[in-house]
């Protein structure tokens, strides 16, 4: 259609058109520009174009991560489709688009980067016991629900023909459905994305009500906002810790007394160089402060190491796993954590 005089406005408010939109696409090594509904590259594009968006160079972004991401919401039929008529931050942007994909921005000295709420595994969490925990520093709270609590989500979405606002409604029981809370995801353009995101949040609230807290020395700045950690603190008796005192062999000596339970099997998760849970190792026992450990582990023994620190437990219980929200530094180069307790629970849902 040609536009002229002859095409008034109320003529022009009767056609629709389904646009798609093409973006530079990275592979990995190179851009091309490309037909896209990926999250990743509608991110890029806001952080690189140079007349709408931030003017970013590439180093300035993990296009290692968004590259990750995106073939991560391909698999899972994940897209972000619409238009920013509103002036708006370029990290408002950022959020709005990648809420879609259950990821946030965030920044890292001078490069934003990209974390989604997915499963992690243990040997990604770093370990924090006693030994590495300030005294009398670690709480937790837990949160229970309150009468006039939300028990349900509403996930309001953009129908993907007629542009028009759409609701889902989320809920884990019919019984449960009494307070809703009305979630507006406008990028989202299908009702089983919508459904997906709504329920993962339901499933959240549901699960993750512990809220652990302690402060550390600087180890503390190894994990980032939505690192895995794995605590353990005798205060909650969520399992035994210590150090290994001495290793000959596939014998080691423990610098606390191990509590065996009759009957049960036992592990031992020891803490790596770079303060990571190594593995899971299984243990028997020879006395109150001796086992043998199976795996072949890394256990420190040069007196210039810090000794390895463990996590004791049997099976079923080692521990707590958490997700960090926040690490706050003070001028005596302590840092403080906060944490939500870990579930896989949302991402199975």
């Amino acid at each position: 259609i040609k536009a002229t005089d002859n095409l008034n406005q109320n003529i022009a408010r009767r056609v629709n058109v389904l646009g798609t939109r093409i973006l530079p696409v990275w592979n990995g090594s190179s851009w091309s520009e490309q037909i896209t509904r990926s999250p990743a590259w509608a991110v890029a594009d806001v952080l690189r174009n140079i007349d709408y968006g931030r003017k970013l160079k590439d180093k300035r972004m993990n296009l290692t991560e968004l590259l990750r991401l995106s073939q991560t919401w391909a698999m899972r039929g994940d897209t972000c489709d619409g238009m920013f008529t509103d002036h708006m931050t370029v990290w408002d942007a950022l959020c709005r688009l990648l809420e879609v994909g259950r990821t946030k921005p965030i920044y890292y000295a001078g490069v934003i980067d990209f974390v989604r709420n997915e499963p992690k595994m243990l040997t990604q969490a770093y370990m924090f016991t006693p030994d590495n925990m300030l005294r009398d520093s670690f709480s937790v709270e837990y949160v229970y629900p309150k009468s006039d609590d939300a028990d349900y989500i509403i996930v309001e979405y953009t129908d993907n023909i007629t542009n028009e606002a759409r609701q889902v409604e989320c809920y884990l029981s019919e019984e449960k459905r009494n307070r809703p809370l009305t979630v507006q995801m406008s990028f989202c353009t299908n009702r089983a994305q919508a459904w997906r995101e709504g329920i993962h949040r339901v499933a959240m609230s549901q699960s993750q009500r512990k809220f652990p807290s302690f402060t550390s020395e600087l180890e503390g700045m190894l994990p980032k906002y939505g690192d895995k950690l794995l605590l353990n603190h005798d205060v909650p008796e969520w399992c035994a810790s210590g150090y290994i005192r001495s290793v000959s062999g596939d014998i080691i000596t423990t610098s606390e007394y191990l509590p065996w339970t009759e009957g049960a099997s036992h592990v031992m998760l020891l803490r790596g160089a770079d303060g990571r849970v190594q593995g899971s190792f299984a243990v028997t026992k020879i006395d109150d402060s001796t086992a043998r450990i199976t795996g072949n582990p890394y256990i420190a023994t040069d007196g210039g190491e810090v000794p390895t620190q463990y996590t004791f437990g049997t099976t079923e219980k080692v521990g707590l796993e958490a997700i960090m929200l926040s690490a706050s530094p003070d001028d005596d180069k302590n840092v403080a954590i906060s944490c939500v307790n870990y579930s896989d629970y949302p991402h199975q849902v």
